[in-house]
């Protein structure tokens, strides 16, 4: 009979999940299906781009067009990655042709974009021929985004080019031909853009010193187009790449039928991406979505009310501040993490043997003599693990917006640390052996699961969330956000049938195990780590009583796992192909017999995230702790698996879930390093507490979990 209850709660497990993940789509429904109101198909559409072009140009005086058109149209910040990590002017120009992350070329210059725009060589037939687009086209469709430069010219019976840049963008795939160019728009721009249902404009450049200067030039060339753009038409302007200095968010502003006065929505309200400019196009002219294109076609959240022009544009400069400190921020803040918990583990080493040492020959004398010490251990193990949650919570101040953004930064993390270690501690079941263990681990899953609830904003451009400049995901869970969610769920799991008899501990861990992969595959958010989470789960249902991970177990892990991952694959080919996920177009290319290229891009990714995060120091130094100090006898982690087996489980299936999780995501010592984060000082807790109690004898035999855990509680 006990070999078949954590069979039966895999099985409850896998029906929970298997009905609870379509139900919540179902009813919640994707955000990312929303797309342009029928009816809204238009005759013509003009893109407008301005390289360097941020909202922080947008001003009623210096831009009175610009600013006018910011309070009558669909706006959003434009997230401008393309294939290279910083986009400059060409490889901008090129993505929104392609729909794709593209490139012009490998070669990567360090100090802002000094490589010209490719030359453009007009003919006499009005049209003109971009240089070496065969070899730009052979370069990106080898490459792993299988970008298809042209593709968006392709769609559209001709195009319009004014500019080296918007030939760029117009140029149809091969020779690189142009159908209708100009270096310059003319006076009267009306007939060119008649004369064809899609035309680009290239309206120069904003960076360096004089950008106010600039910026009323990008502002005259959008009076022209405004006041020659044809009936029934759409007006898409864009700061389509950076130029020099740190990467920013642009402008983006859509006007015309089906997007008028509101908030662009691209996978997060107020966000557009360089790649929905071509689906926008597409879109808005009636034509197909080519498989070509990643990006899609964005929904509009209408504005509450009438809201003024300076509170929408002051709200996007906001953004773009934030963002544009991440990176830096997010860096500093990693090296920090790892210095603090190689600390910790340095700590810990002389406190565990001594009060090992202490409890095996029962000298009370010395063991109350490193009492303060072991006091003090407890604490710092507690605010370590709490370091993450407390990043994540440091969001609610604007710390952006300081003259001293770093400064600031560090000041509230600490705060937010020293809080939270307070309010543990201060909790009745602090004395409890694992009372602040759970504690920790439910309020990082809390801080995580609640973020989620309420739109991802102590995420989004977190120093411990996602980078909206990098361009990558811009909702659901970060690389961090996982690892401290899946460790978090896991422990609180374990604690839970921990207390309670054995028999029913394998089902506690299945049904608070099983909502945390609901909450973790959310509609709108990747299905990677919820399948990483459920595998974790399943693992720890088959282990939390003590149990061998026996064969027959595997396979019933696997068979949860292969459950949960189908359920999502179904969920996420289901949408139409511009809203599918990330799942859901690597299986749309297994079946069109290329799966390669998310494989290689995802494998590459994690080659990357390795080398240059800055948290795999922190797997390296997380690794060898465990294995040279905690699992010797002086370390105490072998008798906190003895004395409680589903605490062990929590922790087994947090590194699985972590693992998987941060493979499938392209960034596996990310996800990894933010579980050990808040693992190994948890682990260390649990040793210190299980050390400290060795004097105490227990029964010869285990008891059961419930059982166990009493034995070891003082009084």
């Amino acid at each position: 009979m006990k070999a078949r209850r954590p069979t039966a709660a895999l099985v409850a497990l896998g029906v929970v999940l298997l009905l609870g993940v379509p139900a919540a789509f179902l009813f919640v429904g994707s955000p990312g299906t929303a797309t342009v109101p029928s009816g809204a198909v238009v005759d013509h559409v003009v893109i407008v781009g301005a390289a360097g072009l941020r909202w922080e140009d947008v001003t009623r005086d210096a831009t009175p067009n610009l600013w006018r058109l910011a309070g009558r149209a669909a706006v959003g910040s434009l997230v401008v990655r393309s294939a290279q990590e910083y986009t400059c002017p060409a490889d901008g120009w090129l993505t929104v042709g392609a729909g794709n992350r593209a490139r012009v070329t490998t070669e990567r210059i360090p100090d802002g974009c000094a490589r010209p725009l490719p030359t453009v060589v007009p003919d006499s037939g009005g049209g003109a021929m971009v240089v070496d687009q065969r070899d730009v086209l052979e370069d990106n469709e080898n490459l792993t985004y299988r970008a298809r430069p042209g593709v968006l010219a392709e769609l559209v019976d001709c195009t319009v080019a004014v500019g080296r840049g918007a030939a760029l963008a117009a140029a149809r795939p091969g020779v690189g031909r142009v159908d209708q160019y100009l270096p310059q728009l003319p006076e009267n721009p009306g007939v060119l853009f008649g004369s064809c249902p899609l035309s680009i404009v290239d309206a120069g450049t904003v960076t360096g010193k004089d950008r106010r200067t600039q910026a009323r030039r990008v502002d005259a060339v959008l009076a022209r187009v405004m006041d020659a753009r044809p009936a029934r038409s759409l007006v898409v302007v864009a700061g389509v790449a950076d130029i020099f200095g740190p990467a920013h968010l642009h402008v983006a502003m859509v006007e015309g039928p089906g997007y008028r006065a509101g908030v662009l929505n691209s996978g997060r309200v107020g966000y557009l991406r360089l790649t929905d400019l071509a689906p926008i196009a597409v879109g808005a002219l009636g034509l197909s979505h080519s498989k070509w294109f990643s990006g899609a076609a964005p929904s509009v959240t209408p504005t509450a009310g009438a809201e003024d022009t300076s509170v929408t544009v002051r709200r996007l400069v906001d953004a773009d501040r934030s963002a544009s400190q991440q990176p830096h921020q997010g860096y500093r803040f990693g090296i920090v993490l790892v210095v603090s918990q190689v600390l910790l583990y340095l700590a810990a080493i002389p406190v565990l043997w001594r009060i090992r040492r202490a409890a095996a020959t029962a000298e009370d004398s010395e063991r109350l003599s490193w009492t303060a010490a072991e006091r003090v251990l407890e604490v710092a193990a507690v605010a370590a693990a709490l370091l993450l949650p407390a990043a994540m919570l440091s969001d609610l101040v604007p710390w952006w917006r300081t003259r001293a953004p770093g400064t600031v930064l560090a000041a509230v993390i600490l705060g937010v640390v020293a809080a939270l270690t307070v309010l543990v501690r201060a909790m009745p079941w602090w004395r409890k052996p694992l009372g602040p263990v759970v504690s920790v681990a439910a309020l990082g899953a809390g801080t995580v699961a609640a973020d989620l609830f309420t739109g991802g904003t102590l995420q989004l451009d977190s120093v411990a969330g996602h980078s909206a400049v990098e361009g990558g995901r811009l909702a659901g869970l970060s690389a961090l956000g996982a690892g401290v969610f899946a460790v978090g769920v896991l422990l609180c799991a374990g604690y839970v049938a921990q207390r309670m008899p054995r028999r029913h501990a394998p089902l506690a861990v299945a049904l608070i195990g099983g909502a945390g992969v609901l909450v973790a595959g959310a509609p709108g958010m990747d299905p990677g780590s919820a399948i990483a989470l459920a595998a974790g789960v399943a693992l720890a249902v088959v282990t939390c009583t003590g149990n061998w991970l026996t064969a027959h177990r595997l396979l019933g892990v696997a068979v949860v796992g292969a459950v949960v991952a189908a359920g999502f694959v179904v969920l996420s080919i289901y949408p139409s192909p511009e809203h599918r996920s990330r799942l859901g177009r690597f299986f749309t290319d297994v079946a069109e017999g290329v799966p390669g290229a998310l494989i290689h891009r995802t494998a590459e990714a994690n080659v990357i995230t390795f080398v240059s995060s800055p948290l795999t120091p922190l797997v390296v130094a997380g690794a060898l702790f465990v294995g040279l100090v905690l699992v010797q006898p002086s370390g105490g982690l072998m008798r906190v698996f003895g004395l409680y087996p589903a605490l062990r489980a929590g922790l087994f299936g947090s590194v699985v879930a972590a693992v998987l999780g941060g493979v499938v995501d392209g960034a596996a010592a990310s996800v990894l390093g933010a579980a050990a984060a808040v693992a190994v000082p948890l682990t260390v807790l649990a040793c210190l507490r299980a050390l400290a109690r060795a004097h105490l004898r227990t029964a010869p035999e285990m008891p059961p979990a419930a059982v166990a855990a009493e034995l070891v509680t003082p009084g």
